[in-house]
């Protein structure tokens, strides 16, 4: 177990054989502590504690699922359409009300509201180092009470969320019959046309999402000119502190106090990240306090650290999941592993890191195959995606103007 608190940099030796070019642009100053009038502190890691890390990236994934309620919620009583539109360009369309205002057979508001937005949910979305590596760019240690308000400042710039409405005065023509009786008593019949006016309204309903690297590198642009750091070029990439912003992206933040649950690159398969979300069950919100990695039934899972095996069993929610403590005397690291297919290890067991425990599954209430992974800290949980380890394949490349 790494000790919490303690930042394990490999920032030299890991540059030199990676990527050797950043030794060109950047002057390295110390790994430790706040910046100097000479430059600027450049580590692959995050500086800021732990609890400060978690803190913030909380409260941002808590803007996003703020930004999807404020949409599946959007008041459609009263109109006959609704058009969902991103950043200006329509991509559909749904009809509410016929013209006489009766309701179209359909669920709830909210049931619509969750169908038809589903375009716009999916762009609410983050590469979770990508803020980290930003405040820890420009703010080095932050401390959240002090940065929650450029977090909120930050998220404002990437999305904005306009709804609009019109009233359109129609009308339509129909063909009807009329009867009357004749000279002679007999029913007669006869065609008239009439005039039906009505009011068609229509909501829309608008995202704009801007691009979250441009705003960032803007922003360490204008940070750097602030600081004299500031190429006389204007190059976006031409300061320390976007240089500073690239190796962090490189290397994932590097602040992992537990091993790897997997021993492959498993990043890409989180399909739900640690943070607020909303509960695919009940969709209400939700603090996730794990990540799930979406992978095939039967994929080992190994312990992610030294420990006793403190729970195993079977659970409604979590399935088969395991519970794994290490307590060194000042700080105690529980790891939990959910769903599994199967367990290969029993309460009072001792593992060792990188064991074989179990394997995915889907058991439990689950929605397809997955881990859900929890990395708790004295009683805390805390995001595995940062405080896990994250293996990167051998042939890893960072593509040096892609932050993805």
């Amino acid at each position: 177990m790494k000790k919490p608190g303690s930042r394990k940099f490999m920032l030299l030796p890991m540059m030199l054989f990676f990527a050797p070019q950043f030794f060109m642009v950047i002057i390295l100053v110390g790994l430790f502590g706040g910046g100097s009038a000479g430059g600027i502190i450049v580590t692959s890691s995050f500086l800021a504690e732990e609890e400060d890390i978690n803190s913030a990236y909380i409260y941002y994934t808590s803007l996003e699922i703020g930004l999807i309620e404020d949409i599946i919620n959007t008041d459609i009583g009263g109109f006959n359409e609704v058009f969902i539109y991103l950043n200006g360009s329509r991509l559909s369309s749904t009809q509410l009300r016929n013209r006489r205002q009766q309701w179209l057979p359909t669920e709830n508001a909210t049931e619509v509201m969750w169908s038809i937005s589903a375009p716009l949910r999916s762009q609410i979305t983050h590469n979770p180092f990508r803020l980290m590596a930003y405040l820890t760019a420009a703010h080095e240690d932050f401390v959240y009470p002090y940065i929650r308000s450029t977090i909120q400042e930050l998220f404002s710039e990437q999305y904005y969320l306009a709804t609009d409405y019109q009233a359109e005065e129609r009308y339509i023509v129909e063909e009807r019959t009329g009867y009357y009786t004749d000279y002679y008593g007999y029913y007669q019949t006869y065609v008239y046309y009439y005039t039906f006016e009505y009011v068609w309204t229509s909501l829309f309903i608008n995202l704009t999402v801007n691009n979250k690297d441009e705003i960032i590198l803007e922003r360490l642009n204008i940070a750097a000119a602030a600081l004299g750091y500031y190429s006389e070029e204007g190059d976006y990439y031409d300061n320390d502190l976007v240089e500073h912003f690239r190796i962090i992206m490189y290397f994932h933040g590097h602040v992992h106090f537990v091993g790897t649950p997997f021993d492959f690159y498993w990043l890409p398969f989180v399909s739900s990240h640690f943070g607020y979300r909303l509960n695919p069950f009940s969709r209400q919100r939700q603090l996730h306090n794990g990540v799930d990695i979406a992978l095939p039934e039967g994929t080992p899972i190994l312990a992610a650290h030294d420990g006793e095996v403190v729970t195993s069993g079977y659970s409604p929610s979590f399935g088969n999941w395991i519970v794994i403590e290490e307590d060194d005397g000042e700080n105690t690291i529980r790891t939990l592993y959910a769903h599994l297919h199967e367990r290969f290890v029993f309460v009072g067991d001792i593992v060792s890191e990188s064991d074989i425990i179990g394997t995915v599954g889907t058991t439990g209430a689950s929605t397809g195959n997955h881990l859900h992974f929890e990395v708790i800290l004295n009683g805390r949980h805390f995001n595995p995606v940062f405080f896990a380890y994250i293996p990167l394949p051998y042939e890893y490349e960072y593509d040096y103007y892609d932050y993805e």
